[in-house]
């Protein structure tokens, strides 16, 4: 089986740098919770003139490169490997210098990842595998949209609970890294 991993919001606890960069503007304070839209700057309240400053802010402080690991995540990864060939499959941040090499570099630190294990790109939909597993509803019906034998898990996190997915049959919503294996696992 071929797992197709995200990372920002799966593996990289990317809002932490939100929540970073609107305390530095005098934004907040926040948490998790209160982030209950892709757009960021809408969760904070602020207009979206001010993604120049975020992506300036992660440019500056090369977050990418030192974000958190969620709890769990690297033996999470060691259990998907047992399941099947794990690639990451990553949305690089347009317009935040170094995202990409950062990115890969932060991969083989904590998860062991090797350049021909990631690749960087929006279109998630045209990679192959069996399996996506994604904090993005878009990026996992995209996925499942393209053929009857692919499936998708959707992590569940407060910015994407605004809507449901759209009823497909071969999507689950996965509150933890166990309840991700278990799909995957009822799928084998």
């Amino acid at each position: 089986m071929i797992i197709l991993l995200d990372c920002d919001g799966v593996l990289s606890h990317f809002t932490i740098g939100a929540h970073r960069w609107a305390s530095s503007r005098g934004i907040g304070p926040f948490t998790d919770e209160q982030i209950t839209d892709y757009d960021i700057m809408k969760s904070f309240g602020v207009g979206s003139e001010n993604w120049e400053s975020f992506r300036a802010w992660l440019t500056g402080t090369r977050f990418c490169r030192e974000a958190p690991v969620f709890e769990g995540a690297e033996a999470f990864v060691d259990q998907l490997r047992k399941l099947g060939d794990v690639i990451v499959v990553t949305a690089p941040f347009v317009g935040v210098d170094h995202w990409e090499a950062d990115r890969r570099d932060w991969l083989k630190r904590h998860f062991g990842f090797g350049h021909k294990d990631i690749i960087s790109c929006h279109r998630k939909d045209v990679i192959r595998g069996h399996v996506l597993i994604d904090d993005n509803l878009e990026h996992c019906e995209a996925f499942v949209s393209k053929s009857s034998y692919r499936r998708a898990v959707v992590v569940d996190r407060p910015y994407n609970r605004q809507r449901a997915a759209s009823g497909t049959h071969v999507m689950a919503r996965a509150r933890s890294y166990g309840e991700v294996l278990k799909v995957l696992e009822a799928a084998t």
